[in-house]
């Protein structure tokens, strides 16, 4: 086993800041994906009949909307804010308040529960509040929050909208010293939001990537600025955190950094994963073994790992590609359970290698 290696300091944008104007965007971002991604993949039932389900009337963005980008919300675009091609939402042009969009199929109560007191104290998150609303006909829970980030305090409204098989999650964030200016502003806008609940979606939607299909996956389905596709069948009792393979794009807030330390710094994020041990050779104690690929003319590292699910119990395989393009990076990284490496592994790796820049 080794120790999470210790780069030269460099701080990065969060993983879906694929852009250059900034990166002063509340961290709202990477706790929409990692919640929302832990509600989807407990959702893990009967694709088929899921799809056979998700179908109903669809409706054109109203008048005066603008449809997020990858998802099937559209929202009125508030005073002095642009969307934001980088990811599923809208940024204010000072880039101090944010709003992003997510979908996920653990429906509106399982979606909500990720929001609990509970949960979010283990993430340092106060919840100030919660409170039942409407929006767009379909019911919604809202969450109030508030976190300390960097000697400021950033508040955030979480809707949730939506029925037992799939739901809405509309996040809103801007610092408490702003809050005159945008608390409601932006709940209303939350509030006003209209959603396409049938309607058809593109997973590579304003992303500036694609990966091809493979026979033995499911089509891609999207999360936040995340891409996240699965084996087919899934399997009847999945482990909390795979089998699922991701890919989303960041960019870095410096000009130069370590390449090699930020792939090798990547394994240790995965929260549903613990006691990461390396493959691919032997190195130095706290060495982490990558190899260079080379993908759609991008330099990187892949590497494949063995480590445990987060309880310690399961024996679980990461694969991890990562291929940079100046300051801007491409992350993909796949989970599954040790047992079923032989069926899965190959089909992940298939996939990582079909990578391609718009």
């Amino acid at each position: 086993m080794f120790t999470r290696p210790t780069p030269r300091p460099v701080s990065f944008a969060d993983p879906s800041a694929c852009n250059s104007r900034g990166t002063g965007v509340p961290s709202i971002i990477a706790l929409a994906i990692m919640l929302a991604g832990l509600a989807w993949l407990s959702a893990c039932g009967d694709d088929n009949a899921s799809q056979q389900r998700l179908t109903g009337p669809t409706k054109m963005t109203p008048t005066g909307y603008t449809r997020v980008p990858g998802t099937r919300v559209s929202l009125k675009t508030p005073a002095g804010f642009e969307l934001d091609p980088s990811l599923p939402g809208f940024t204010s042009r000072d880039r101090d308040a944010s709003i992003m969009i997510v979908e996920t199929e653990a429906g509106l109560l399982a979606a909500s529960k990720r929001f609990d007191d509970a949960s979010l104290k283990e993430r340092g998150i106060t919840l100030l509040g919660t409170e039942s609303a409407t929006i767009d006909e379909w019911p919604a829970i809202l969450h109030h929050t508030a976190q300390v980030e960097n000697d400021r305090v950033v508040e955030r409204w979480i809707a949730a909208a939506g029925d037992g098989e799939l739901a809405a999650l509309i996040y809103v964030a801007f610092p408490r010293d702003r809050t005159d200016e945008y608390a409601d502003l932006l709940k209303r806008t939350m509030l006003e939001a209209s959603w396409d609940r049938f309607g058809p979606i593109n997973a590579y939607e304003g992303l500036r990537f694609t990966l091809g299909g493979i026979t033995t996956l499911q089509e891609p389905k999207r999360l936040g600025s995340i891409v996240a596709v699965r084996p087919d069948p899934m399997p009847k009792n999945p482990v909390a955190g795979g089998p699922v393979f991701t890919a989303t794009c960041a960019q870095s807030r410096e000009a130069r950094y370590d390449a090699r330390a930020f792939a090798a710094a990547q394994i240790f994020e995965l929260g549903s994963l613990s006691q990461v041990t390396t493959r691919g050779g032997t190195g130095a104690e706290g060495e982490v073994i990558l190899n260079p690929i080379t993908l759609d003319g991008l330099d990187g590292y892949e590497g494949t790992f063995d480590a445990k699910d987060r309880t310690g119990r399961d024996d679980m395989v990461l694969y991890q590609v990562v291929v940079f393009d100046g300051p801007t990076y491409y992350l993909m990284q796949a989970v599954t359970n040790a047992n079923r490496e032989s069926k899965d592994l190959p089909a992940f790796k298939a996939l990582a290698r079909t990578f391609t820049r718009k």
